[in-house]
């Protein structure tokens, strides 16, 4: 009978080869994740922005109502 004979080198490397794609695939994807999120975060900040330009908007405009009703109801 024949003894099995050791795997050459290039199956060896086979198995880390893949191990390193696999790890590569993994950065890309972790790096995309993060500028996903970086991006995301911006337009939260952005969005937060607009809403508290809209409210100082609507609490103009709240007090330039208060202001109009006062008015009517000393005339009334």
């Amino acid at each position: 009978m024949q003894e099995p004979q050791p795997r050459s080198v290039s199956t060896q490397n086979q198995p880390n080869e893949k191990d390193e794609e696999e790890q590569e695939e993994q950065h890309k994807t972790m790096t995309v994740e993060q500028y996903l999120l970086e991006k995301c975060s911006e337009s939260v900040r952005e969005l937060q922005q607009c809403a508290e330009r809209l409210h100082q908007e609507l609490l103009v405009d709240a007090e330039s109502c208060q202001k109009k009703i006062r008015e009517i109801v000393e005339q009334l």
